[in-house]
C-alpha cells in the first residue's frame, strides 16, 4: 500500500543521491512515525513507518521514507519543505530494491523524464515533461509491449461531476442558529482522505471558522457519496482532500 505521503510522487534510482548538500555541518533530520492508515503518530511504538525529513538549510531539504520492514522506499527532494515544492531527481522502489519509479522536478514542476518500472524492473511507462506539461508519453505491458495509451494521475472524480459535489453541499448545509444570530460568516476549509474505494475518511477542519459552522461543515461532508477513486499508473490510491464551505448571510 503507498502511503499518504507519497499519493502524489512516486518515483526511483540510487542516482538521486548526487544531489545531497556538499560536505559541512550535519544537517538537521527530524524522523517521524506513521500509522498504516496515514496518522501521526507521536513516537515508534506501533508504528508502521517512519519518515525522515533532512533539512539542507532555511527552506529545503530531502524526506526519506521506510517501509515497515526498514527498506527504503522512497527519496524526494524539495526546495521548500513548507510549500512542498519539488525540486530535483525524485526516486522510489520496491521493497524488494527494485526501481519502482524516477521523476524529475525543477521548481514545483515536472520537467523531463517521468518513469515507471514493474516489479521485475522492465520499464511500464516513460512520460516527457517540459514545465509541468506533458509533452510524450507511452506504455508497455509487462513483455515490453506497446500498449493504450493512459494518464499517470486521475484525480478523483464525485459521482455525479463537480457540479453535483457543489449542488449537494448548497442543498444541505445549515446554517447554525448560534452563528446566525452571531452573523458568523466565512469559510470552513474541510479535508478527508479518499480511500483506494472512493470512500471518505478521516474527516476535520483544516481551517476554521466557529464550532457550530465547523461542526455543521463536517455533518455535510460525512453525508457526501462516494467518488471515484484517484489513481496513480492504473491503480486506485489514497488520496487528500479538501472542499471549501461557505457561509454567507444574506
Amino acid at each position: 500500500m503507498k502511503r499518504i505521503l507519497f499519493a502524489l510522487w512516486l518515483t526511483g534510482s540510487s542516482a538521486a543521491y548526487a544531489q545531497q548538500a556538499p560536505a559541512g555541518p550535519a544537517p538537521a533530520t527530524t524522523v517521524e512515525y506513521y500509522s498504516e492508515d496515514g496518522e501521526k503518530l507521536p513516537s515508534a511504538q506501533n508504528a508502521h513507518h517512519r519518515v525522515e525529513t533532512i533539512r539542507r538549510d532555511s527552506l529545503g531539504g530531502i524526506v526519506r521514507e521506510f517501509y515497515p520492514s526498514g527498506s527504503l522506499l522512497g527519496v524526494l527532494f524539495f526546495a521548500d519543505l513548507k510549500k512542498r515544492q519539488l525540486h530535483g531527481t525524485c526516486t522510489t522502489w520496491y521493497e524488494n530494491g527494485k526501481p519502482h519509479t524516477r521523476e524529475d522536478y525543477v521548481a514545483g514542476k515536472r520537467h523531463g523524464e517521468l518513469l515507471v518500472y514493474y516489479p521485475d524492473g522492465k520499464l511500464r511507462r516513460r512520460d516527457q515533461f517540459v514545465e509541468g506539461r506533458r509533452t510524450a508519453g507511452e506504455c508497455f505491458d509487462a513483455d515490453g509491449q506497446p500498449v493504450a495509451y493512459f494518464e499517470y494521475e486521475q484525480l478523483p472524480v464525485y459521482r455525479g461531476g463537480q457540479d453535483a459535489l457543489l449542488s449537494f453541499i448548497a442543498h444541505n448545509v445549515r446554517y447554525p442558529g448560534t452563528a446566525l444570530r452571531n452573523k458568523v460568516q466565512g469559510k470552513v476549509q474541510v479535508g478527508f482522505v479518499l480511500s483506494a474505494k472512493g470512500e471518505i475518511e478521516n474527516v476535520r477542519v483544516i481551517q476554521s471558522l466557529s464550532p457550530e459552522t465547523d461542526a455543521e461543515a463536517m455533518r455535510v461532508v460525512r453525508q457526501l457519496r462516494s467518488f471515484q477513486p484517484g489513481r496513480k499508473d492504473g491503480q486506485p490510491v489514497r488520496v487528500s482532500y479538501t472542499v471549501p464551505i461557505n457561509f454567507a448571510l444574506k
